[in-house]
Order: C-alpha cells, then structure tokens, then sequence
C-alpha cells in the first residue's frame, strides 16, 4: 500500500521549525534538539507506513566521538537516521536548505553544519566546524555520495567528510539504509509501508593523517556499506 504523505511531511516540518525556533534558542542546544528531531523522525515514519529494523546498536558509543557516514537513497532517509541513532546527532547539510521555509529555520536553531558545494575553501570551514562540534560530543552525519542514488549500488564517494575524519583524527561509523528506495524512491513523496532495515557497522578507527591514508578510508567504508546492500 502506497501512501502520499508530502502534505503530512510539510506539516510535520512547518511545526519541526517553529518548535525549534521557540524552544531550542532560549534553552539548550544540545539535547532539545534531539528530542525535537527524533519526534519529527518517528512521526514520518509512521505517517508513511514504515516500521525500522535496526541492526549494530551496540556500535554506537554517545561517549566516543565519530562521524557517522550513510548511504542516500530516498526522501525517507534521513527521518530514519534520526529515528534510529540513540545520539546528539547533527548533519552536514546543502547550504541552499537553510532558504526553504520552516525547515531552514529548523536546522539553523538546532546547530546543523551548511556546506557550500560549490565553493571548496567555504566547503573546508564548514566542515572544520564539522570537526568542532563532533569533538566537543555531537557526532555529524555526512552522506558521503553527495546526492541521493536510487538502487544503482552507490555512487562514487566525494572527499570532503574523509578529510574530516582524517584531520581532526575522528572514527567513521559506516550506516547502510538497506534499499530504501524501494519503500519510498529518489525525488518522490510517495511511500510504500513496510520495515526499513538500517545496518550499524563497526566503526573504524582513525587517529591521524597518517594512520590510515584517504582512499583507503573511503574504500573501507564503502565496503562496509555494500555488504549490507541488497537489490
């Protein structure tokens, strides 16, 4: 059973947004932003049908900084993430987000990172203060694929998050939304009900620069994502 759920979704996010402006600014910033988006996530979950199975929980330490990099397929990705991580979780989000209404307000009052694609050494900054926030104990959430991919395996990994990890000496925990496309495609607002299942891999650890070289980081965590994939 399909169910359109864009006018619920919008709703949802409108009161996401004026939520976060009245309540997260005067008060913490920190863990009201959790309880907010975690509502928001379970809420379109359930409005669209869809039910989580989450596997390597026992992955997720809050006391240990990491980034947490996901495969992207779907419009439902991200309430499920949010849903399904039991952490402080803050993502590396499309600059041009931050105009739409509601929505913009929301990820501005709840401390997201906006990165500018389009200009590398903006792009570097964002993700600089990227590594702050994960360090000072609000692990990031970076889709490494830039884009959303619609149940062609992954697309090639961009830089920007590797580098991160590298420099700041920040562990990667891989996330694969195992097809998730086909509860809910690419662009569409139309879900199919059923379970989502999300794979927590182990986490790979990174001290430096030099402890584990760029490509091999990325290859690594690509391969943790494909072996949960099934198409």
């Amino acid at each position: 059973m399909r169910r359109f759920f864009a006018a619920f979704l919008f709703a949802l996010s409108i009161l996401m947004g004026a939520t976060a402006v009245i309540l997260v600014l005067p008060f913490s910033r920190r863990t009201m932003p959790t309880r907010i988006m975690q509502w928001w996530g379970r809420t379109v979950l359930w409005g669209a049908g869809i039910k989580l199975q989450v596997e390597g929980l026992e992955h997720v330490d809050a006391n240990r900084p990491c980034i947490y990099m996901s495969n992207h397929e779907s419009t439902i990705d991200i309430p499920a993430l949010i849903a399904a991580l039991p952490v402080h979780l803050r993502f590396v989000y499309k600059q041009s987000l931050g105009y739409v209404p509601f929505v913009g307000w929301a990820i501005w009052a709840m401390g997201m990172v906006p990165i500018d694609r389009s200009n590398r050494s903006k792009a570097m900054v964002s993700l600089k203060k990227a590594g702050k926030q994960v360090k000072s104990g609000l692990p990031v959430l970076i889709f490494p694929e830039g884009t959303r991919a619609h149940g062609t395996g992954l697309l090639p990994f961009k830089k920007g998050g590797f580098v991160l990890a590298l420099n700041a000496g920040l562990d990667v925990v891989p996330i694969t939304l195992v097809a998730s496309h086909k509860l809910c495609s690419r662009n569409s607002f139309l879900a199919r009900s059923g379970v989502l299942r999300v794979v927590i891999h182990p986490r790979i650890q990174v001290e430096n620069v030099a402890s584990v070289p760029r490509d091999q980081l990325m290859q690594r965590v690509r391969e943790s994502m494909s072996s949960a994939i099934n198409y």
